[in-house]
C-alpha cells in the first residue's frame, strides 16, 4: 500500500510539474548564458544541455523585457526544485508548434483571444517546428514569430507544446480546440 501511495504521488507530481513548463532551450551541447539583469552584459551563470546524457532543462518565464526573459530553470527530468533564476535571450526560449488539434495548420491571432482576427498557417510537411517565445499571456497564449514562406508572421497562439521532448499528447496545457 505504501508503494502504491508513493507511485501515485510521483505521477501526480510529474503531471503538475509538466504543466508549469512554458518553454525549453532548443540548443544543446553549447553554453546557455544566464544574465543577472535584463540589460546586463555580466554573466550570472552558464549552463549546458547535454544531448548525449539527455540532461535537458524546463523553463518557466517569470517576466519579459525587450530582448530577454526572466526565467526559472529546472531539470526536465526532476521537478524537485529550481536550479537557477536569471535573464536569458528571448531567441533561445522555444516551443514546438502543435498541429494535432487542427490537422497540419495552426492559427496565429492578432491578439491573445479567439475573438481576434487570425491567419491560418499551413505546416504541411513540416515536422518539429520550434519557434522562439516572445511573450506569454497569463491565460496561456504564446506570442511567437514564424516564417511562412518568405513572410515573417508574429502573433498569438495556444497551439504549442512546451516540452523539449515534443511529447505533449494534448499540446499546451492551457489550450482548447480553437477555430478550425
Amino acid at each position: 500500500m505504501k508503494r502504491l501511495f508513493y507511485f501515485i504521488w510521483l505521477i501526480l507530481s510529474i503531471e503538475t510539474y509538466s504543466q508549469s513548463s512554458q518553454c525549453f532551450f532548443k540548443q544543446t551541447n553549447t553554453p546557455i548564458n544566464i544574465y543577472e539583469s535584463e540589460t546586463s552584459t555580466i554573466l550570472f551563470a552558464v549552463i549546458n544541455q547535454d544531448s548525449i546524457l539527455e540532461n535537458y532543462y524546463s523553463v518557466e518565464i517569470l517576466n519579459s523585457m525587450s530582448d530577454r526573459h526572466l526565467v526559472r530553470i529546472t531539470c526536465a527530468a526532476s521537478s524537485s526544485k529550481a536550479l537557477i533564476e536569471g535573464w536569458v535571450e528571448k531567441r533561445i526560449c522555444n516551443v514546438w508548434l502543435w498541429t494535432m488539434e487542427q490537422g497540419d495548420s495552426i492559427n496565429i491571432y492578432e491578439g491573445p483571444t479567439e475573438s481576434c482576427h487570425y491567419i491560418k498557417v499551413d505546416l504541411t510537411g513540416c515536422s518539429n517546428v520550434a519557434v522562439p517565445v516572445l511573450s506569454i499571456s497569463k491565460d496561456g497564449w504564446y506570442y511567437i514569430s514564424i516564417m511562412n514562406g518568405d513572410i515573417s508572421l508574429s502573433g498569438w497562439t495556444k497551439n504549442v507544446c512546451s516540452n523539449i521532448y515534443g511529447s505533449c499528447e494534448h499540446g499546451n496545457p492551457y489550450s482548447k480546440k480553437l477555430h478550425p
